[in-house]
């Protein structure tokens, strides 16, 4: 298997409200998007389980750049009135 990580997934447990970065060891091209999100979604549920949703999908992020976008998929997804 391939240790490189090519993307991140961010995947979400709706029931805990609980969102995680996946590692995806493939690359996820914008340009063929439909059937690498698939790809990288079939990948996830593998590794996680089906109680883990992948909802998007982001390239090359540093530290700082994984904590502000998960930080953004949890204020966008999980709002509180």
């Amino acid at each position: 298997m391939n240790d490189q990580i090519y993307a991140f997934a961010c995947c979400v447990r709706p029931s805990t409200e609980s969102i995680l970065l996946c590692g995806i060891p493939f690359e996820i091209d914008p340009s063929n998007s439909q059937d690498d999100q698939l790809r990288g979604g079939q990948y996830c549920l593998d590794q996680l389980g089906g109680e883990w949703i992948p909802i998007a999908y982001a390239r090359e992020l540093s530290e700082e750049g994984k904590l502000a976008f998960m930080k953004t998929m949890r204020e966008t997804l999980f709002q509180k009135d």
